[in-house]
């Protein structure tokens, strides 16, 4: 199991390779799946446990960006074919199957012959949804700029550390994204940090942006290296802002009122905007007044008000009646 991460709904995500899943949950809700890997969700507690989309061959981390769509990198089959950039959807299939990498006729099967792996195209089969774009061997790590730590430039940017067992054919590829339709396209890709065996990145709460280093080769070396890198120099307006979040992350939501977490649901880094959603659902239905007045002010920040409209979500599910019931 792979890419444990906190969806804007409150809900804890993560993967599975082609190995198979059969799994109860609290409630007595079982999902099952033989052939394929796929990404789930559940309630923190367990319960709620649900299948969210299917077909994929080995997707390991995930990662949100603003609005909400959820992103992987997934393996080929060592085919001929390509890895794929995959914006996951509830209910999505993403074309793979276990029986493609022993098909009889080799050349994994319809995987190839028909084209599943690749981008969407005139004529692809119709019943999948096809990946976002092509990209490098091994993904691995994936992070979403937060809107803090690096420049406006990586604004939308994806990193993901691709691991191809050779140090100077790893590291850390970045993807600029823009809208394409009801989903996203490459609008440009370049080698972030490379020559090194990258298994994971993140974005701290300092503005740094830390990877965890393989070191070398494919087998176990017993070795590993945490690096954070950071630009040389940045504005006195930066320096202000990280400082804030490493305060606000470190124990200032707590503190804060219901009004000043509202105001600041327009923050312009990503995590701040969740936690102090997240908080905000925590405190319950007090807070049902301010966030609606948030989510239908057509004046307000549009990130602010997908935040409300997240959080009314998240403190409907916890009242009486759970989702069904009409916040009033």
């Amino acid at each position: 199991m792979h890419g444990l991460i906190f969806g804007p709904d409150g809900k804890l995500y993560f993967s599975i390779g082609d190995r198979a899943t059969n799994v109860t949950s609290p409630d007595g809700h079982t999902v099952k799946l033989v052939n394929q890997g796929a990404v789930f969700r559940a309630n923190p507690d367990g319960p709620e446990f649900e299948l969210v989309g299917s077909s994929l061959r080995n997707p390991q981390e995930l990662a949100f960006n603003e609005y909400g769509d959820l992103l992987t990198g997934d393996n080929d089959c060592d085919n001929g074919d390509l890895e794929r950039l995959v914006h996951v959807l509830e209910g999505s299939d993403s074309g793979w199957h276990i029986g493609y990498q022993f098909a009889p006729l080799g050349r994994a099967g319809p995987w190839m012959s028909d084209g599943l792996w690749k981008p969407d195209f005139p004529g692809r089969p119709a019943y999948i949804l096809p990946p976002v774009a092509n990209i490098e061997d091994g993904p691995s790590g994936i992070t979403y700029y937060p809107g803090t730590g690096l420049t406006s430039a990586f604004d939308q940017t994806l990193f993901i550390t691709h691991f191809k067992g050779s140090i100077a054919r790893s590291g850390v590829q970045s993807y600029k994204l823009a809208p394409s339709g009801a989903s996203y396209k490459v609008e440009s890709s370049e080698p972030f940090v490379w020559g090194m065996l990258p298994t994971d990145v993140t974005f701290a709460p300092n503005g740094k942006f830390y990877f965890v280093d393989w070191v070398v080769g494919w087998p176990k070396s017993n070795m590993g290296r945490v690096y954070s890198l950071s630009p040389k120099e940045r504005p006195a307006s930066e320096v202000e802002l990280f400082a804030q979040v490493e305060s606000l992350i470190a124990g200032g939501i707590a503190a804060a009122s219901d009004d000043d977490l509202i105001a600041l649901l327009c923050h312009r880094d990503q995590r701040i905007r969740t936690e102090f959603q997240f908080e905000l659902a925590d405190r319950g239905a007090a807070n049902i007044s301010g966030l609606s007045q948030l989510a239908t002010n057509v004046s307000a920040s549009t990130l602010a008000r997908i935040h409300a409209l997240w959080g009314l979500g998240q403190i409907q599910r916890q009242r009486p009646g759970g989702p069904d019931h009409d916040l009033g």
